[in-house]
């Protein structure tokens, strides 16, 4: 089960939970694949790729909704911000 959202949208209003957006619907899927796969995925494999997924999809959001999006890296344990 999914206890944090790895991706957030930053709005001058703050944070906005990915489900309440109008995605594309193949974005929308990506993301969601990508959210399953994280208990497996940094239970047992491999966090770098995991890590460079959700970087690429980050990179996707930002450039479909015109936003800064907030992607938080396990493998270094920090938060990048990406811009379209």
């Amino acid at each position: 089960m999914i206890d944090q959202v790895l991706i957030k949208v930053v709005t001058a209003a703050g944070y906005v939970d990915p489900a309440s957006l109008d995605l594309s619907p193949q974005l929308a899927c990506d993301l969601m694949n990508w959210y399953r796969r994280q208990d497996t995925i940094l239970d047992a494999g491999d966090k770098r790729a995991f890590a460079q997924d959700g970087f690429r999809i980050a990179k996707r959001l930002a450039e479909e909704l015109g936003d800064e999006i907030e992607f938080f890296d396990e493998t270094s344990g920090r938060n990048w911000r990406v811009r379209s």
